[in-house]
């Protein structure tokens, strides 16, 4: 079985590191979208900015004040928010 691996680092809320990006689908001040092997990856913050993208690689690096990361479901219905997804 061919598993997809993504990886999500977040440091003093400051600093996101993400690898298994296959795109940026939407990025801006306050809020960005990422399409990665796992689906897509939603995040919120204030003064978002772009430190790094290695597109080969697959990893994207941002900096700024990050308020909330969330994954939709399956069926995109629900937003679930990080610690919400690992306890539901």
């Amino acid at each position: 079985m061919d598993e997809k691996k993504n990886t999500v680092i977040l440091e003093e809320r400051h600093r996101l590191s993400v690898t298994g990006v296959t795109s940026v689908i939407r990025f801006e001040e306050k809020e960005a979208e990422l399409a990665t092997e796992q689906g897509p990856l939603l995040l919120t913050g204030e003064g978002l900015h772009l430190d790094g993208l290695d597109a080969e690689g697959g990893k994207v690096v941002l900096s700024g004040l990050i308020r909330s990361l969330y994954w939709p479901d399956d069926e995109g219905r629900e937003k679930k928010g990080l610690f919400r997804g690992l306890f539901s």
